[in-house]
């Protein structure tokens, strides 16, 4: 059995009665890495990537996925890619534990297929699967349920001891901003928001009256728009009563993310039978504000469905190497909770190359927001 315990005062894995340390080696480019190396170490852990779908990880900034799609059409799933990746990261004869994170942003021709369930933003952009989209919630479990049958075929089957889940931008389940253009004005945002209130308010008299207006049904309830969540965004202090439909807005627009997370992870959960852990990145209150997505840590602090969070460090001065990065969460919260964190010590070095260096089959020499200051370490 898989889990997470107490001992000593800290926090481990305990994984068939053997207790693991939580620190892991990973890459994003596992056959550029050297995993063989930290093998050797004594490393027992170690994280990897799989792509459900073949669209950027970040669609604002253009990173692409860093591997092949494994979902191809609805009828074909191509699991050799996380063989392969079996192999990159634990052995040809596979040695020590992987976590792994599984990228659920949906493939291309998903999109084509699901037009009205996809996030748009403000400005009229389309962009990934929005967190209030049901079709997504289920496609996404169909392909889990395909992910654990051919684990369960496999060689590594006991290796494979956690799954992360990932998804959005920066597969970090952050809300995409284009420029100032938010989230989310899609068909399924407007309906979910719809029966949150109604479900909040009970009746419309009761909305109306927090929201000074003078509604005839739940259905006529719309997102705020564009002007109504900048003026939200004007202060640091707000009055609650003047802005009720954009703060109910971001509650339940928050709440979608929350909800998303915690029903794949009981999924998860229930195709093991509870024997596997489970995490993902959310939580990042210290520095993401309420369209983030990410303000609904009290939801998900307490699931028995979750076992870990992650993140990276907080991006104050650009990760420069001397300066002090802090949390991006409530720690000890999360630890009361017991729930592990795993910082993703994405940290660059003076032997950082440029990723276009890298990857240069996928990040484009012209990609401006690939060469920022942020993607390199110091000169020496």
């Amino acid at each position: 059995m898989k889990k997470v315990i107490f001992k000593n005062g800290n926090l481990l894995l305990h994984v068939d009665g053997k207790d693991v340390a939580p620190v892991a080696y990973t890459s994003y480019l596992p056959a550029r890495a050297d995993y063989a190396t930290f093998r050797e170490m004594g490393y027992e852990l170690f994280s990897a990537c799989i792509y459900m779908g073949d669209m950027p990880i970040n669609e604002i900034a253009g990173a692409p996925p860093f591997d092949e799609a494994i979902w191809k059409d609805r009828d074909t799933f191509d699991f050799s890619v996380l063989d392969r990746l079996i192999a990159q990261t634990l052995g040809e004869i596979p040695t020590g534990y992987l976590l792994l994170r599984i990228n659920l942003n949906v493939p291309s021709w998903w999109r084509k297929e699901n037009p009205d369930e996809l996030v748009k933003l403000s400005n009229g952009k389309t962009l990934m699967q929005s967190s209030f989209s049901e079709k997504w919630i289920l496609d996404a479990q169909l392909f889990f349920s395909k992910l654990k049958e051919h684990i369960d075929n496999s060689v590594y089957k006991k290796n494979v001891i956690a799954w992360q889940i990932a998804a959005m931008n920066t597969e970090e389940w952050i809300a995409p901003i284009d420029g100032g253009a938010e989230p989310d004005f899609s068909i399924c945002a407007q309906k979910a928001f719809s029966r949150w209130c109604a479900q909040k308010y009970k009746d419309i008299s009761s909305l109306n009256a927090a929201w000074g207006t003078a509604l005839s049904d739940f259905a006529e309830v719309e997102v705020p728009t564009a002007q109504q969540r900048a003026a939200y965004n004007e202060k640091d202090i707000v009055e609650i009563e003047k802005h009720a439909q954009t703060i109910d807005f971001y509650r339940c627009f928050n709440h979608s993310y929350a909800a998303a997370i915690e029903r794949l992870s009981a999924y998860v959960k229930q195709l093991f039978q509870g024997d596997i852990l489970v995490g993902t990145f959310y939580g990042y209150i210290g520095q993401l504000g309420c369209n983030s997505g990410h303000c609904a840590l009290q939801e998900l602090l307490h699931s028995k469905h979750i076992d870990f969070f992650a993140s990276p460090f907080t991006y104050t001065a650009a990760r420069k190497t001397a300066n002090d990065w802090f949390y991006h969460s409530a720690m000890q919260s999360c630890k009361n909770a017991g729930k592990l964190w795993f910082h993703e010590a994405d940290v660059r070095t003076c032997n950082t190359k440029s990723l276009y260096e890298s990857m240069p089959s996928a990040i484009g020499e012209k990609n401006e927001r690939m060469f920022l200051p942020v993607w390199f370490g110091p000169p020496t």
